[in-house]
Formats: structure tokens, C-alpha cells, sequence
């Protein structure tokens, strides 16, 4: 029997919680805005995003105020 831990990926879909612990009112791009560390910790897991271009911190504020 093998295990897996970590992130599926034949998932169909993937949710995710956002906690504002602030005392603001924050948006999707200021959160995108604030946590630039996320972007690399993902590339720096996912090592085949590493040199795309759409893993960036423009592209995902472009991403966010499209949401």
C-alpha cells in the first residue's frame, strides 16, 4: 500500500482559506500584494513552474483583480 502526503494532483478542484487577522479590509490583490514569499515557496516546491512566466507576482495580481 502506498501513502501520499502532500498535494493531489488529479483533484478536480482545490479550495483555500483566507484568514484576515487585521483589523482592514484586505482584497484578494492585497493579499497577493503582501505574500510575494508564497509565490516562491510555490516554485521552490514545484520546481517545473520555476521559469514560468504565469507563476509570477504580476501575473497573480492580474489574476486577483480579475476575481
Amino acid at each position: 500500500m502506498k501513502f501520499k502526503i502532500g498535494f493531489v494532483t488529479n483533484s478536480s478542484s482545490t479550495a483555500f482559506i483566507i484568514v484576515n487577522t487585521s483589523n482592514e479590509s484586505k482584497t484578494l490583490v492585497d493579499f497577493v500584494l503582501e505574500n510575494p514569499q508564497l509565490i516562491e515557496q510555490f516554485k521552490n516546491e514545484y520546481s517545473w513552474h520555476k521559469d514560468d512566466p504565469l507563476y509570477s507576482q504580476i501575473m497573480l495580481v492580474k489574476s486577483a483583480k480579475k476575481k
